[in-house]
């Protein structure tokens, strides 16, 4: 059974770091700038690109990784996904594209969960 204790701190300071995000949407956007959707709308297309990378690509595409290096590069892509509506955000789109991606990079981090048997299972098929 592999030791957990680091990708386990690690995935909840991924989540945390959501929450600042949070905070500072809430806190530092008080006058948004007008709305631009030339920008808006391909950085939208990045995140949703990120999180699906970090769902289906990252198990393909690092398959041959160990597993806590390829579980971190999973939760990099979802955290990016937040960033990329913060960034959002900050040039003009609603409010709600920031918490639409801030909500699904919380599922994303919730469906990839540390646990020994995911990460067992993931150096099992690593080594065939």
């Amino acid at each position: 059974m592999p030791d957990m204790t680091t990708a386990r701190t690690l995935w909840f300071a991924f989540i945390v770091s959501q929450l600042v995000f949070l905070v500072v949407v809430n806190v530092g956007l008080t006058d948004p700038p007008e709305l631009d959707w030339a920008v808006v709308g391909p950085l939208a297309a990045v995140a949703m690109f990120e999180g699906v990378f970090g769902l289906v690509g990252v198990p393909a595409v690092f398959r041959k990784q160990p597993a806590q290096s390829a579980w971190i590069i999973r939760w990099a892509f979802f955290e990016a996904m937040t960033i990329t509506g913060l960034v959002t955000a900050f040039v003009g789109a609603p409010l709600a594209l920031f918490y639409g991606l801030f909500g699904l990079s919380l599922v994303c981090l919730a469906l990839t969960r540390p646990t020994a048997d995911a990460f067992t299972e993931w150096e099992m098929r690593r080594l065939q």
